[in-house]
């Protein structure tokens, strides 16, 4: 992650959780995302039953501006367009909305 705001950049998501929390948030860590190691592992459980979908590389064809996408955050098939762009390391800009938009 890299924050345009202050220029700062990591790439652990422990760090990256603590970071906007105490930058942007309230400061305190949610305890279901401050387990460190047991969070992690959970997550990684989590890709089981997606064969790991979006955490592999496909080589692609970069297009000239960033795609965009009008995502609800939890539809499961906005996941699967975000798994692909994702795998295709596609620059994209998601814009979250709401269930029925």
């Amino acid at each position: 992650m890299v924050d345009p705001n202050t220029g700062v950049a990591m790439y652990e998501s422990d760090d990256i959780i603590k970071y906007l929390v105490e930058k942007y948030g309230t400061g305190t860590i949610p305890t279901t995302l401050s387990l460190g190691l047991l969070t992690t592992l959970t997550a990684g459980l989590a890709l089981i039953g997606r064969m790991g979908k979006g955490s592999s590389y496909t080589p692609s064809k970069l297009p000239p501006i960033p795609l965009e996408l009008w995502a609800y955050e939890g539809s499961p098939f906005c996941v699967l367009v975000k798994e692909v762009l994702g795998e295709l390391e596609l620059p994209h800009l998601v814009h979250s909305v709401a269930r029925a938009v």
